[in-house]
């Protein structure tokens, strides 16, 4: 303790043993003449002070006629009312005392003294003079919360946990609460990889305020678990008695992190934070840096008292261990750490599906600061256990009430491992997935790494013991492969899998190109392709029996047995006659080589199928292994004769307008397309009749035309005359058939007149197959065109029911007349628009829309809209709903594949011609 100090009268307060600023009062008067009270001298200190920390005051007072006494006079910041206590002297002179700890609190606290003489009257004086009005005040910082500290992260939201997250790089990517893995509970806490092409990542989490103030050694440590955890990642410990934000440059690096283990909780190695033991306010910060470095998963991390560490091993002999075996286990403890623990014991739980241990505890003795012990056990592995495969042991280790937990894995028989060996032409992401099976449906299958890797060899390494329920590869449901994506050319130079004794090696080995998708099998499959059919007879007609001769050829690896095959179909024009099941071949069939089932399949076709489609067929394949489905088909090719266009000439029985109406006589020209596949035979006369279906009076002199040969794709006019009774009405229809005979067959064809409209044009010869819209609700089938040259009319036909509310169809049309580059006619639900393109769409006019019925929408708009009086032709295709890259745009193309014209792959050579 120094002694009071006075110099000319001045008296010197001292406060927590530090001379830091001096405060002095001045003489007060207190109502009696020529009194004056103690002069006082006192040091506000400047050093930090914690909320609940004592605050010591020393006053020095000096009085002539002696110091009676002297009071504090305090409250927290903000408070309303002053509490106050008595100071003690100690001293001739000095006063000491303090203020107590349960009122210092955020976010200051304030003070003054009074001190009062020993004269009579007394007299008083003030320190600061001006007393309440301006008091000391100092500020008082918060105290970290209280050791031991265990968070487990299973709070609402990161915002919740108290915890912080500091992005000093790439935005993108923080720390957060995560339920993808935990340890205990639900949720842990994630640092995300990031993606290729980003800024550096360099990113904190950091801890609530923690107090070390009562603990003379702290450790820290915590479990985690790495998820694609590469050497790109940076991971690190920093710790911070300043400021919690790291720009203020305050945190300091405790010590850089081992990476964390892929795929395996794991506890980290303690870390001694004794250095920094006492003080109030700590902080801990866990530091990512790195690109696409991989998931960092971090949960249960605990600040608490140094105590001794036990980190785990297992060791066991003999080696290998197989089931039926006694394993003798030893669990080797290491402790790191500069503190000891006396009494240890080693507890070990199993499942009692894997065997049985001898004693469930022992004791393990001591376990010196940065010394080992030891456990042993007796480990009897059940004959069904499964070799070949991990026994997981949870250990627990309880060192003086220090309790720590483990899973450590006894391998029984031999450990299982997945091997790649790629050579990267350049830098670039790579991605590795394994599975078993079918890829496209497989048994199994995770992502075992993904990283940017540099240009050159690249050995992967991949643990797969795990999977032994999958183990070792074979065919089928056995077939082991790996999925390998990358951003760089890439060849796999290997491709192998240990099991047991054996070695399992991929004999065909890809190269690949950016952005390519790769598969590698082991061992390779069979690839088998139909080739083709021949039929007796050759062509099939509609109602014909024929016999099948398939040809197939296999691409890949020899099958694993005789392969057997059978015929199927769904397609209602067919009758299998004779599906087998026949065997391709009598032996395994080699890769390589093309074969046939030993024995023809037959069928029959339909006599109704006269549309010249094809009927759809498959073959089954099976190797007792695996099985494959092969589709193909069979041409039935037959004359389909189409009317493609009606032209009415009512010039000498009617008004000349080119209509049909009640009370004309007109000629009807027919232009009639083979579009079929089969040329029909012979000289083809055609004869029109008036169905009864219709609802005007029409009626028909007669006779036939003779149109000669019909060839595939050949056209033909057929001319007829009709009268329409002028009792009809317009709007009334007139259903017309033609029949067409050759020297074997008669063809039909149908068209309905609207009394007083224009006939609709199909705009194809052949419908658009349907079915073929990838699962989007409009899938075309046709279209029809009308127009009298002033007006065009378009008329949409599905093969379902159109959805008013969200489906759409487009037609795109190129005119070599026209105003602009092409058009689109849009129908979208129950609107439509018409656009011009040039530069950039253009809105045209606005087409009328209506929807006669479920499956056919009507659009109608002018011709001068598309600037197309002084022309008469333009070429079209069709499109249904969005499917992008599926199906290159549209969900539904007819003709099918053309594109779209944002795509640099449409073609429009396939569309179909509108002329009138």
């Amino acid at each position: 303790m120094r002694a009071p100090l006075f110099q000319s009268g001045l008296l010197l307060l001292w406060v927590g043993g530090g001379l830091v600023a001096c405060g002095k009062d001045e003489p007060v008067d207190t109502g009696a003449v020529g009194l004056t009270g103690p002069e006082m001298v006192h040091e506000a200190s400047t050093e930090d002070l914690f909320e609940s920390q004592p605050l010591p005051l020393e006053v020095l007072a000096l009085d002539a006629e002696g110091v009676n006494n002297i009071d504090v006079f305090f409250r927290a910041v903000g408070a309303t009312y002053w509490e106050n206590r008595p100071l003690e002297e100690a001293d001739a002179g000095q006063w000491l005392g303090e203020l107590p700890g349960i009122d210092i609190q955020e976010p200051g606290v304030e003070y003054y003294f009074r001190a009062v003489d020993m004269g009579t009257p007394s007299a008083s004086s003030y320190l600061p003079q001006a007393a309440a009005d301006a008091p000391y005040a100092i500020a008082v910082n918060p105290r970290g919360g209280a050791l031991p500290y265990f968070e487990e992260f299973e709070k609402e939201s990161f915002f919740q946990s108290g915890w912080v997250n500091v992005a000093n790089g790439f935005q993108g990517y923080p720390w957060d609460l995560s339920t993808l893995e935990s340890y205990s509970g639900e949720k842990s806490i994630e640092h995300a990889r990031g993606v290729d092409g980003i800024d550096p990542m360099d990113d904190y989490l950091i801890s609530p305020a923690l107090d070390f103030s009562q603990e003379s050694e702290i450790q820290v440590s915590w479990v985690e678990r790495g998820s694609g955890i590469n050497t790109e990642l940076k991971a690190s410990l920093w710790i911070s008695v300043g400021s919690r934000d790291p720009a203020d440059e305050d945190f300091l690096l405790v010590e850089d992190l081992p990476l964390a283990e892929n795929s395996v909780w794991r506890r980290s190695s303690v870390v001694n934070l004794t250095a920094w033991a006492g003080e109030p306010v700590v902080y801990l910060a866990w530091r990512y840096e790195g690109y696409t470095a991989g998931d960092w998963f971090m949960d249960d991390i605990s600040v608490k008292a140094l105590s001794c560490d036990a980190k785990m091993s297992l060791a066991w002999a003999p080696s290998p261990v197989h089931p039926g075996d006694v394993a003798a286990l030893t669990v080797h403890l290491d402790n790191p750490v500069e503190s000891s623990c006396a009494a240890v014991t080693v507890s070990m739980a199993v499942d009692p599906a894997s065997g049985v241990l001898d004693t469930a505890t022992v004791d393990a003795g001591v376990l010196e600061a940065q010394g080992t012990t030891s456990a042993d056990f007796n480990f009897t592995i059940d004959p069904d256990w499964p070799d070949n495969t991990y026994v997981p042991l949870e250990v627990t280790v309880d060192a003086d009430g220090n309790v720590f937990t483990e899973t450590l894995i006894l391998t029984v028989g031999q450990a299982s491992e997945a091997r790649l060996d790629l050579d990267l032409l350049a830098d670039g992401l790579i991605q590795v997935s394994l599975g078993v099976g079918d890829p496209d449906n497989p048994e199994w299958e995770d992502l075992m790494y993904a990283a940017s890797e540099l240009a050159g060899p690249l050995s992967l390494n991949f643990d797969i013991t795990d999977k032994e329920p999958y183990l070792g590869p074979g065919p089928g449901a056995d077939r082991w492969w790996a999925r390998l994506f990358t951003l760089t050319d890439m060849s796999v130079q290997a491709f192998e899998v240990d099991f047991g004794d054996s070695t399992y090696m991929a004999t065909v080995l890809p190269t690949g190109s950016p952005g390519q998708e790769l598969l590698v099998y082991l061992p390779e499959p069979p690839m088998p392709a139909f080739l083709n059919a021949s039929t007796t007879p050759d062509p099939v007609a509609p109602g014909d029996t024929a016999l099948l001769n398939l040809l197939m050829f296999n691409a890949g690896a020899v099958t694993a047995d005789v392969t057997v095959a059978t015929l199927m179909s769904s397609d209602p024009s067919v009758t299998l006659v004779d599906a087998g099941p026949y065997t391709v071949g009598t032996d395994p069939w080699p890769g390589g080589t093309v074969r046939a089932p030993v024995s023809r399949f037959e069928i029959q076709v339909a006599a109704d199928h006269r549309d010249s489609t094809d009927v759809d067929l498959e073959v089954h394949l099976d190797d007792g292994a695996e099985s494959w489905t092969l589709p193909f088909s069979v041409a039935v090719p037959w004359p389909v004769l189409k009317i493609m266009a009606l032209r009415i000439d009512d010039s000498a029985g009617g008004d000349g307008d080119g209509l049909l109406e009640p009370g004309e006589s007109a000629a009807l020209e027919f232009d009639v397309v083979n579009a079929g596949d089969l040329s029909a035979s012979g000289i083809v006369v055609a004869e029109l009749t008036i169905g009864t279906t219709s609802t005007a009076i029409a009626s028909t002199p007669g006779g036939t035309d003779t149109l000669g040969t019909f060839g595939v794709g050949k056209n033909r006019t057929a001319d007829f005359d009709i009268s329409v009774d002028g009792a009809s009405a317009v709007g009334d229809t007139v259903d017309i058939q033609l029949s067409f005979s050759d020297n074997a067959e008669v063809y039909t064809a149908e068209i309905q007149i609207v009394l007083g409209e224009l006939p609709w044009m199909s705009l194809a010869a052949n419908d658009d197959t349907a079915g073929d819209a990838n699962g989007y609700g409009f899938d075309l089938l046709n279209a029809q065109w009308r127009t009298d040259g002033v007006t065009m009319a378009f008329r949409f036909e599905a093969a379902a029911a159109f959805d008013q509310s969200k489906d759409y169809a487009e037609a795109w049309m190129i005119s070599p007349g026209g105003d602009y580059s092409f058009y689109r006619l849009m129908l979208q639900g129950s609107t439509a628009r018409l656009q011009g393109y040039d530069s950039g769409f253009v809105n045209l006019g606005q087409p009328s829309l209506s929807f006669p019925d479920a499956t056919h929408a009507v659009l109608e708009w002018s011709l001068s809209d598309m600037g197309q009086l002084t022309t008469n032709n333009f070429s079209v295709g069709l499109g249904a709903g969005w499917c992008q890259v599926a199906t290159g745009s549209f969900c539904d193309h007819f003709p099918n594949g053309w594109g779209y014209y944002y795509h640099s792959t449409y073609n429009p050579s396939g569309f179909f011609p509108v002329s009138w």
